[in-house]
């Protein structure tokens, strides 16, 4: 966006020295604090978003003087004064970012501490706070890449779509196949649709794997649109186990299933044996 670059470079609001991701960052919260500094008369609070922020209040209203401008903010359209709770979470969650930053060079110690943080995300579904930590990861350390491997398959098994992207695409040697394509096997049974398109999309998973049990799973449970992409793929044997899919899905009553099976076998349908 054209107009975030221009408030991002302003030289009469940002010292030369913040880094452009510390700006953008800075430009996050402002707009989420924004209508609760404007509209609350707590000036301790107010205070404290400031500290927390390291800005004065002049400078504050300037920069939020220039989203205004730039169609960035309308009052009262990021945040509900009434939601203090929230509030001290945001704070809290930026004072925990400003204390990452400062952090000495990644070691045993330090990584072990960012790795059971984003254990407590994931099992919050706090995406905000993995997508926080994620950065401060070695990714050259195998220990922290096998850790996330782990929490992948939990993000899958929990169903947390965009927890799950932002691990599957913080590093390349993160797999997502391991113990057989677990994390794509419980999706498809699990009826996690986006989660199952993000990994097929991925040419390491296989969904073939354990005798098809994904499009086994997925035909069962009565998912058509997971169904749907199971079948756009080569792999993908439809008739595996005498013809499991088509049988059970036939026994649920899932009759888009069945249809979309009964095309994509054709000759085969014909010897399906039914045997309820």
């Amino acid at each position: 966006m054209e107009s975030l670059h221009e408030l991002e470079i302003d030289p009469e609001i940002w010292p030369s020295s913040m880094l452009a991701s510390e700006r953008q960052g800075l430009i996050n919260y402002i707009l989420y604090f924004a209508d609760y500094i404007r509209g609350s008369r707590n000036y301790e609070k107010i205070e404290r978003i400031l500290s927390t922020l390291n800005l004065e209040f002049d400078q504050f209203e300037r920069i939020l003087s220039n989203c205004q401008r730039l169609g960035l903010y309308k009052p009262y359209s990021y945040f509900e004064c009434k939601n203090s709770r929230k509030l001290e979470k945001e704070i809290e969650q930026y004072e925990v970012q400003k204390f990452f930053k400062n952090l000495t060079p990644h070691n045993s110690e330090t990584d072990a501490e960012i790795l059971k943080l984003i254990n407590f995300a994931v099992q919050r579904n706090s995406i905000v706070q993995v997508q926080m930590f994620l950065p401060f990861v070695d990714r050259k350390n195998l220990v922290n890449i096998k850790y996330l491997e782990q929490q992948l398959q939990v993000a899958a098994a929990k169903g947390k779509c965009d927890i799950f992207r932002s691990i599957l695409r913080f590093s390349r040697d993160i797999d997502p196949t391991l113990e057989k394509c677990f994390a794509l096997r419980i999706a498809c049974t699990k009826g996690y649709t986006r989660i199952v398109e993000l990994l097929l999309n991925d040419q390491r998973c296989d969904p073939s794997v354990q005798n098809n049990e994904c499009i086994r799973k997925a035909a069962t449970m009565g998912y058509f649109e997971i169904v749907q992409m199971l079948l756009l793929d080569h792999r993908v044997d439809a008739t595996a186990k005498h013809n499991e899919a088509l049988r059970f899905a036939t026994l649920g009553g899932h009759f888009q299933v069945v249809e979309s099976l009964t095309e994509h076998l054709k000759a085969n349908c014909s010897s399906v044996q039914y045997s309820f």
